[in-house]
């Protein structure tokens, strides 16, 4: 999900988007559930005069399929954390 899917689900929420961040360092809510073909995304938004923080993992490949040949972890699946 890049940006476009981002939008639709803060806007989803009645959320209004102030920004949206790529982290490239582990110091996220994932922590350690992040591999190589995953990015994470920081979203702040705000609801009416509220500010709120998301998380977002996203897939970078275009494939289902979680494990390489050799049976490693190639990525975690897609996910949201949401601080409201």
């Amino acid at each position: 999900m890049k940006k476009h899917g981002i939008q639709d689900m803060i806007h989803s929420r009645n959320g209004v988007i102030i920004s949206v961040n790529k982290i490239k360092d582990k110091q996220t809510p994932f922590s350690s559930e992040v591999e190589k073909d995953n990015s994470v995304y920081e979203i702040q938004y705000r609801i009416g005069n509220k500010y709120h923080t998301a998380w977002h993992r996203s897939v970078d490949v275009g494939t289902n399929m979680e494990e390489s040949m050799d049976g490693k972890v190639r990525f975690y699946k897609e996910k949201w954390i949401f601080n409201e």
